[in-house]
């Protein structure tokens, strides 16, 4: 499940980082993500699953946010590839089916 990588991560970054860091990092992820992917398995999430679920932080103008969630989401996936559970690392899109190329600059999923 996505989430049971995204807790393993979120302890693993809690001792690199600074504490108010991973706790801001959190807050954005969780309620733009969790609600959607938290329980799906890391092999079945598809890329058109999580581009639908943030395009309303892209209509929004959070693009901020947006972001670094897709940044969070990316080093959650590495995380999970770095664990077994995945058998391969996704590959560099330079757009997300017609989004703009500077809100998803990040190696998106």
């Amino acid at each position: 499940m996505f989430h049971k990588f995204a807790e393993q991560w979120k302890t693993k970054k809690a001792t690199q980082v600074k504490e108010y860091s991973i706790k801001k990092s959190c807050e954005r992820f969780e309620k733009p993500v969790y609600p959607y992917i938290a329980k799906v398995p890391v092999k079945d999430l598809k890329r058109q699953q999580i581009i639908n679920f943030l395009r309303p932080l892209e209509k929004c103008g959070k693009l901020d946010t947006l972001k670094c969630v897709v940044s969070l989401i990316n080093q959650i996936l590495n995380f999970a590839i770095d664990c077994g559970a995945l058998e391969y690392k996704f590959k560099n899109h330079k757009s997300l089916c017609g989004a703009s190329r500077t809100t998803f600059s990040h190696n998106f999923i």
